[in-house]
């Protein structure tokens, strides 16, 4: 039986979960979940990276983001299990530009945590997808 679809909510991923980096598993699941491409925070935020990438609210630049439409009950709380939501990153619904578009999906922050700033806003600029090396 195929699940409402007042059920899909969108995932805007910035670092491991997103298209062919190792988290994506999480999100990337044939004929349960669905990649609909990649756009741009509307917002400009600030990206900091210890090995794993952190999204702040002081402005810099628009934040690289994958958009994954996942099903809320089935898919969210893996996504919040692996981000820590919310003792760790706190997930909020923000306005994404998508193929010409402003859409909502959420994003999860992290303040004050990383060492080097990611000055495009897009991680693959610090670590290439996994299908790249």
């Amino acid at each position: 039986m195929k699940k409402e679809l007042n059920n899909k909510i969108l995932i805007a991923a910035y670092g491991t979960l997103r298209l062919n980096y190792g988290n994506s598993r999480l999100v990337n699941i044939p004929g349960e979940t669905k990649w609909l491409g990649t756009g741009k925070t509307v917002e400009k935020y600030q990206m900091r990276a210890s090995g794993i990438p952190y999204v702040n609210k002081t402005p810099n630049t628009q934040i690289v983001v994958d958009i994954w439409e996942i099903d809320k009950d089935r898919h969210l709380p893996l996504v919040d299990r692996l981000e820590g939501h919310p003792e760790w990153y706190c997930r909020e619904e923000i306005d994404i530009e998508l193929n010409g578009n402003i859409i909502k999906a959420w994003l999860y922050f992290m303040e004050n945590s990383g060492s080097t700033i990611i000055e495009s806003g897009d991680y693959n600029d610090y670590r290439e997808p996994l299908t790249n090396r």
